[in-house]
């Protein structure tokens, strides 16, 4: 926790702010929800966000409190009630290869409704069940029909860099984008030339 509060505060800096996001009254509809999440961190105001999976209720929120975080991003099984507890958070759905949308709505129906719930990120399930971290491609195509559906605009992650940017039939239902292994030379070490790369095609979007 003292690790990741010291980033947290590094990131802030950054973004020239000493506090988490004040997120307000609660807003009616996801839609709207997002539509606040990126006007608070327009133009270089990075969110600090903290990712769990599965982890302790009690746990996740003394990491929140001690890192300020902005958001915590729910990777696992999270219930309803856990996500409520944490505050605001961002929700995970794991999107594998011809997965059924109408179960996927209903399995998440409640948490997606939370007014706890900022934003939807839609990440690639390996064939062999692993979630996210794995650099999979997440079907960009089935990724937007589940927006559609949503109402809302989501996250897309799952193996993006530069030309997967280029190659998405759509981005339109897409708020952000969100890359990690593929932009890295080694494990762990960023190839800065693929980040640069990585945001120019973001933004040509």
């Amino acid at each position: 926790p003292a690790a990741a509060a010291a980033v947290a505060d590094a990131a802030r800096a950054f973004g020239e702010r000493s506090a988490a996001i004040d997120f307000g009254d609660p807003l009616d509809s996801l839609r709207s929800r997002t539509e606040r999440l990126f006007a608070a961190t327009s133009r270089g105001r990075p969110a600090v966000v903290g990712v769990v999976q599965d982890q302790p209720l009690a746990d996740v929120q003394r990491l929140r409190d001690l890192a300020k975080l902005d958001l915590l991003q729910l990777h696992g099984d999270e219930s309803a009630d856990y996500a409520a507890a944490v505050g605001p958070h961002l929700r995970v759905v794991h999107l594998a290869a011809h997965a059924d949308l109408d179960a996927l709505f209903h399995r998440y129906r409640d948490a997606l409704a939370l007014p706890t719930c900022q934003a939807v990120l839609l990440d690639a399930q390996a064939p062999d069940g692993t979630r996210g971290g794995t650099g999979a491609p997440c079907d960009a195509a089935l990724a937007a029909e589940f927006a559609r559906r949503l109402g809302a605009p989501v996250i897309l992650a799952g193996g993006l860099d530069a030309a997967a940017l280029a190659d998405l039939p759509t981005s339109d239902a897409f708020a952000a984008f969100d890359a990690s292994s593929k932009l890295e030379r080694a494990v762990a070490v960023k190839d800065p030339a693929a980040v640069a790369a990585f945001v120019a095609a973001a933004r040509a979007l």
